[in-house]
């Protein structure tokens, strides 16, 4: 009787949980950026949180410290490879944040932390957001051709609301 009673007590309250409780997060130290976010030996994220089991590194600098970047992710093994290009600046903020943090970026690193492979031997996500509103020329940008890009639509959700007008 008492197992029943406790099960249906956990039951009753597991919707007023918040997911994100469940959830394990921090920002990451000084320690732990300089180790795990140098793909490129000197670029040192400037800021980075982990959630789980998937870390984001935050960095700055101009179109050659990006290029070196790119180049280094585009030789990381059993990953997916994939720039999002954003219009505009951004600022640094971890997922708990009320507002941004007065740390400019250039472009992020997110990957999924968990070994070289998702399930099912698939590729493990990764990706790389790069902001062309401040020290990022898009001109001048060089991305290797194994590496996927794509839009991360403000200009095309921008066009389309003044379609609508």
């Amino acid at each position: 009787m008492r197992r029943v009673f406790v099960f249906a007590l956990s039951v009753a309250l597991f919707p007023l949980s918040a997911s994100e409780a469940l959830a394990l997060g921090r920002d990451l130290p000084k320690d732990y950026l300089e180790e795990h976010g140098q793909l490129v030996k000197g670029q040192i994220p400037v800021h980075g949180y982990m959630v789980n089991w998937e870390d984001v590194f935050f960095y700055s600098g101009d179109t050659a410290d990006f290029n070196r970047f790119v180049e280094a992710y585009s030789k990381l093994e059993n990953v997916e490879l994939r720039v999002v290009i954003h219009a505009g600046a951004r600022k640094a903020r971890s997922p708990w944040d009320k507002e941004d943090r007065d740390i400019p970026v250039d472009w992020s690193y997110y990957v999924w932390n968990t070994g070289t492979t998702a399930r099912g031997g698939k590729p493990a996500p990764a990706r790389v957001d790069v902001w062309l509103g401040s020290r990022i020329k898009l001109e001048d940008v060089r991305i290797p051709a194994n590496v996927e890009v794509v839009s991360g639509g403000e200009i095309e959700k921008f066009v389309g609301e003044r379609k609508k007008k």
